[in-house]
């Protein structure tokens, strides 16, 4: 077996292989700094890319003359920008404000009053003759109404509307659904030679009166 002596053993290196194992090493920690510094600046970058994605998103959605539910969704994909980079909303700024859940909450309300005040004026420019062209289309509209501000907690007064109106625009709509309903029966009317008595209805005073009763003889035999 080979034997120790316990001696240092003294390695002797020429100048050349010296300077190519400092050459070696200094290689190695500046590809090692490299690789740390593109990884501290990539993150960066993303957290970056996100930071401006979700507010560009923000500054969509506060764009009051878009839909409710296009805020929705753009505040929807801020939120998923956010939480992809790392990032809380206080992390974002919007004209040169820190973003908050109440500075969100207030777009949302600025949101709703200004679409619902935009419905209320196209239903008051909607002509008679419209809402019979799209009853439902009009009827929905004033669902809609009703459920943005509830949603946010604002009244008919604060969008510049009242209860007495869209009564009116009600009435408009069932007049349209009524007109609409009537000359359905008037074709079935016509296409079977009957009248209006034939079904028991009678006008009295302007309206409509229907008797239950029945109106037809039964054939006799």
């Amino acid at each position: 077996m080979p034997q120790f002596s316990g001696k240092t053993v003294l390695y002797n290196f020429s100048l050349e292989e010296i300077m190519s194992l400092i050459f070696f090493i200094g290689l190695a920690v500046f590809v090692i700094v490299i690789i740390i510094t593109v990884s501290i600046i990539g993150k960066k970058n993303v957290k970056k890319h996100y930071k401006e994605m979700a507010l560009k998103d923000l500054e969509h959605a506060c764009n009051v003359l878009m839909s409710c539910s296009f805020f929705d969704t753009r505040i929807l994909s801020m939120r998923n920008y956010l939480i992809c980079g790392g990032l809380r909303l206080e992390d974002i700024e919007l004209d040169g404000r820190e973003v908050t859940e109440q500075r969100i909450k207030e777009f949302k309300i600025k949101n709703r009053k200004a679409y619902s005040k935009l419905k209320i004026k196209i239903l008051r420019k909607t002509t008679s003759k419209a809402f019979a062209n799209n009853p439902d289309f009009f009827s929905n509209y004033l669902i809609e109404i009703l459920q943005y501000i509830d949603e946010v907690g604002l009244s008919l007064k604060e969008i510049g509307s009242s209860e007495e109106e869209l009564k009116k625009f009600r009435i408009e709509i069932a007049k349209a659904r009524a007109k609409e309903a009537l000359k359905k029966v008037i074709k079935i009317l016509d296409e079977n030679d009957l009248t209006f008595e034939d079904l028991g209805v009678t006008m009295n005073r302007g309206k409509l009166v229907y008797s239950l009763q029945e109106t037809s003889s039964q054939p006799q035999s």
